[in-house]
């Protein structure tokens, strides 16, 4: 033993040598190894086993170094961190190990493979690092601790690791001859964890300073380091045997590529055989020198011959000779590039009949990559020649009806760009052709805005038509416009412009405005009966009252009673007038969102005036708001309710409906879509005969005995103007129906207070502009008589001359009152901006008998801080100065 011992003892650096080698060994082993896309799951961790083999292999070749050239320090700072690296590598590809097996592991397994979690690593190396720089000798408790704490542990990992794994994949590996590889394998680093992991260096603690390797050697004569040699070996040559999988594997693959490349090849050939001769197209193949070698049905039967005729002939024998001399020619090109393409051969039939041919040559070489021969595949365009001079006839044609249109013909793209616009478009326009084109459409609105306008409807439904726009010409002239036009979409159904027809109806809206002035004309004229009757009444109750008041001035009755009768019958002439300056406005709409219930009342009320008929109203009180000019469609009303008043000469009832709808993709109705008010108005008359229905909205067409026949013309283009839609269901002896519809807004609108019955005392100081004498006197001493102190002047100029002298006074205006129309001198309008200009916190009050004039509209974006109406009551008047006079002492405070 004492022999052994001295021949191990004496030849140490040989054992290192060995035990050292046979690791790198292994780690190469496992490195060189091809396993990228192995399913077998431990080749994802095997790099862990190579790195721990070629670090911790190192190691004890440095160990070797250190026994014969002596130790050093560098050497022994290289030595200690490769052990414990290669110890963490080790440790890890354990641990990965003994987790592989969890999903069919038994229950124990399962709850120890769940302690061995990711962080037991980096917690296991702080415990390490903490206790070696904590101790006196840092590597040698370093050393020990990463011994006790990674080695042992990781050595008995790998070997249980190694015989689970197996058990795991035992379907698989059985057959593969590898059972004493993973189970032999398991032994050495079993056996590997007890000698490297227990039998460490001598320490000054437990267990170290008992079972260390100088007892080992002391106990059994042998170094310790001569076992883990063998071990090293032993891992070695089990490692080298489970790679063998890896290789089967390779192998296994390999066959089934073959086996589906030779698959795949001979359904490559059948479909190339399937496609040659299930081809349109005449497929040649053709030796070097031109004859046919082979050709398929097509070739045959188009040409007319039978396979054994045409087989072995020259390709000239059945083109003709220009084709020949193009595929002769082509034969240089075809071996340098591979393909040829002839646009336009011939080839002759058996019959001697020519075809126009495409022919696409492809070279075939062989395997030195010499070129033998050529497929030829030879496509009939005699039916695509004949469509491209079909598709070249209709272009022209196209370009002519382009080119002479009397309407102008545009093709833009999305974002506003001119690609094409016909002679008509550049008359309209007044620009060259160069000129347009360099133009964006947005330069050609009158109002910039108007292009959104006009995509966010094209885009909603994909076209629209007669859509109004106004457009500016070359010099500044603008132009009423229709716009018809579609969406241009790529092949993905992008939208990528649009095109479209331009009608210019400029001429034609002044025509329409004429007619719509006569049309009122004619309209008034039948009005005015009832107009003079109500209105007489009207003048009647307010002169008998008056004279009923001047007789019982000095009496005991009620003056005031009396009096109030009279201010009564005044308000209902104040209603009257207002409906008639309503329905005097006309020209283009000026639209104000409104509730259009009182207005439909109003309007068909005040047309049925005088008349034996009466109106029967159902209208919802949900009823949506719109945006309409309000004169406009009154007007439209009246023209209806006239119509059905003239087709009931007995008398009757109109039926005036109104109702919420929303109009989607399926309807039918000429409409985007959208939500929309739907008025109705029915009568009981005679009807329109069916073959006069299609012409009813016709200028001048009329089937009355009077009448101009201009009323439905003028009702139609007001409700396009609004972007509406009428409609008409009539039968004779029945009744007709006009439908109309009009945009609904969804907004909620603000309600207006009643105006109050008291009169408010107020004080103050006022200045009163009014051109008429008696409106001055008058409306001053009912000022005085609220309370108020008033000073008047007659025209602008005097109002800014007494309003500028007041400023520097003890007492300035407080209010301006001023009526908006000042007859020879300076009116409202005028007088605001000066005053603002003097003084920019001036109060102001606007008046005027024209409710429609758009300052009585708008007042505050001119500047006015109020707004009454002529005549006005004296409780309006009060309770409209106490509002100013309280926004006056707000500011003033």
């Amino acid at each position: 033993m004492e022999i052994i011992h001295q021949l191990f003892y004496r030849n140490l650096d040989v054992v290192f040598f060995v035990y050292g080698f046979a690791f790198v060994t292994m780690g190469v082993t496992v490195l060189v190894q091809p396993k990228k896309g192995s399913e077998f799951k431990i080749a994802n961790i095997l790099w862990l086993l190579a790195a721990f083999g070629i670090v911790h292999g190192l190691n004890e070749l440095l160990d070797m170094w250190a026994i014969i050239r002596s130790r050093q320090h560098v050497l022994d700072i290289a030595r200690w961190f490769m052990l414990v690296i290669s110890y963490f590598f080790l440790f890890e590809f354990g641990r990965r190990l003994f987790r592989l097996s969890i999903p069919k592991a038994p229950v124990w397994q399962k709850k120890i493979a769940a302690l061995l979690a990711w962080w037991l690593l980096p917690l296991i190396g702080s415990i390490i690092f903490i206790g070696s720089f904590a101790s006196h000798d840092f590597w040698k408790v370093g050393s020990i601790l990463t011994r006790y704490l990674l080695g042992l542990p990781g050595g008995f990992l790998i070997g249980f690791g190694f015989y689970l794994y197996y058990r795991h994949e035992e379907a698989i590996l059985k057959n593969l001859k590898v059972k004493k590889y993973f189970l032999l394998g398991g032994v050495p680093f079993l056996i590997y964890g007890m000698l490297g992991g227990l039998v460490v260096p001598k320490g000054d603690f437990f267990p170290a300073n008992w079972l260390n390797t100088d007892s080992f050697l002391l106990t059994v004569k042998i170094p310790v380091q001569v076992f883990r040699a063998v071990c090293a070996i032993l891992a070695t040559w089990a490692i080298s045997g489970m790679l063998k999988i890896f290789n089967w594997e390779i192998r296994n693959k390999l066959q089934e590529a073959q086996i589906i490349l030779k698959q795949q090849l001979k359904e490559s050939e059948e479909r190339y055989m399937e496609i040659v001769e299930g081809s349109s197209d005449i497929i040649h193949t053709i030796d070097t020198d031109g004859c046919l070698i082979c050709t398929n049905k097509q070739g045959c039967g188009l040409l007319g011959f039978s396979q054994s005729e045409i087989m072995g002939l020259h390709i000239k024998e059945i083109c003709g000779e220009a084709t020949w001399k193009q595929i002769e020619k082509g034969f240089g090109k075809l071996e340098r590039e591979g393909s040829v393409f002839i646009d336009s051969g011939q080839l002759l039939k058996k019959s001697g009949e020519v075809l126009n041919v495409a022919i696409h040559s492809q070279a075939m070489y062989d395997d030195k990559k010499n070129l033998y021969g050529a497929r030829l595949t030879i496509r009939d365009i005699t039916e695509r020649r004949k469509a491209e001079e079909a598709l070249r006839e209709s272009e022209e044609r196209y370009r002519v009806l382009f080119e002479e249109s009397r309407d102008a013909i545009y093709i833009t793209s999305r974002d506003g760009a001119f690609i094409d616009i016909n002679k008509s478009a550049l008359e309209l326009f007044g620009y060259t052709k160069a000129e347009i084109i360099s133009l964006s459409t947005s330069e050609i609105y009158a109002n910039p805005q108007d292009r959104n306008r006009f995509q966010n409807a094209i885009e909603t439904i994909g076209f629209v038509r007669d859509f109004p726009m106004k457009f500016r010409r070359k010099g500044g002239t603008e132009r009423d416009c229709l716009i018809t036009s579609t969406i241009r979409r790529d092949n993905n159904g992008r939208i990528i412009g649009y095109q479209g027809i331009i009608r210019d109806v400029t001429d034609v809206k002044k025509k329409e405005e004429e007619l719509m002035k006569i049309e009122k004309l004619e309209s008034v004229g039948i009005l005015a009966g009832g107009i003079a009757h109500d209105f007489n009444n009207i003048l009647t109750n307010i002169v008998g009252n008056i004279s009923l008041a001047k007789m019982l001035v000095n009496s005991d009755m009620n003056l005031t009673e009396i009096l109030s009768a009279a201010e009564k019958a005044c308000q209902h002439a104040k209603d009257l007038t207002k409906q008639l300056l309503t329905f005097s406005k006309g020209g283009a709409p000026i639209k104000k969102i409104t509730a259009i219930t009182e207005l439909l009342k109003d309007s068909a009320g005040f047309s049925s005036r005088g008349s034996n008929i009466k109106c029967d109203f159902s209208i919802p009180d949900d009823l949506w708001p719109v945006e309409i000019d309000e004169g406009q469609i009154s007007q439209v009303i009246n023209n209806l309710v006239i119509n059905a008043n003239q087709a009931m000469p007995k008398g009757g009832t109109i039926h005036v409906q109104a109702e919420n709808i929303v109009v989607g993709v399926n309807s039918t109705l000429p409409l985007p879509n959208g939500d929309y008010i739907k008025i109705s108005v029915k009568d009981e008359g005679v009807g329109i005969p069916e073959e006069d229905l299609p012409k009813i909205f016709d200028p001048y067409f009329t089937t009355k005995q009077q009448g101009s026949g201009l009323g439905l013309t003028t009702t139609y283009s007001i409700i396009n103007n609004h972007d509406g839609y009428i409609s008409v269901e009539s039968e004779v002896y029945a009744g007709t129906t006009f439908h109309i519809y009009l945009p609904a807004v969804r907004e909620k609108l603000v309600e207006t207070n009643k105006e109050s019955d008291k009169i408010i005392r107020g004080e103050g100081k006022i200045l009163l502009m009014e051109d008429e004498a008696s409106i001055r006197q008058t409306v001053s001493k009912v000022l005085k008589q609220i309370g108020y102190t008033v000073e008047t002047a007659k025209n602008g100029e005097e109002t800014i001359k007494q309003y500028t002298d007041a400023m520097g006074s003890e007492l300035p205006f407080d209010i301006v009152m001023m009526d908006l129309t000042i007859r020879g001198g300076m009116g409202g309008k005028e007088t605001i901006q000066e005053l603002l200009r003097i003084d920019p916190e001036v109060k102001a009050i606007v008046s005027s008998g024209y409710s429609n004039d758009p300052i009585m509209a708008d007042f505050k974006k001119y500047g006015f801080s109020g707004v009454i109406t002529k005549p006005y009551e004296i409780e309006e008047l009060s309770d409209l100065l106490n509002n100013v006079t309280k926004k006056t002492t707000s500011r003033m405070n």
